[in-house]
């Protein structure tokens, strides 16, 4: 009966030692999964941050263009007028 006794009190040891083994390795990748999910975060925010800097710069590159291409209309239109007035 003791070693009855005994048998079953090892491998309820053995039993915890291997759950509590498991547990580890759970919580080590729970520790891993959080990190990496950090680090997707802070990626990410440095993406969008990236992408609202280039839509400015986009918008204002072209809002340059506009007005860019509406003097070169003015400065055609006074060529034209000024070469009908010549001839």
């Amino acid at each position: 009966m003791l070693t009855t006794f005994r048998k079953r009190n090892n491998t309820y040891k053995n039993i915890i030692l291997v759950y509590l083994q498991v547990l580890s390795l759970v919580e080590q990748e729970k520790s891993t999964l959080q990190e990496r999910l950090a680090q997707a975060n802070r990626d990410f925010s440095h993406a969008t941050l990236e992408y609202e800097r280039l839509k400015r710069d986009a918008l204002a590159h072209q809002e340059q263009d506009k007005n860019t291409i509406n003097e070169l209309q003015n400065e055609l239109k006074n060529f034209r007028k000024q070469f009908d007035e010549a001839v």
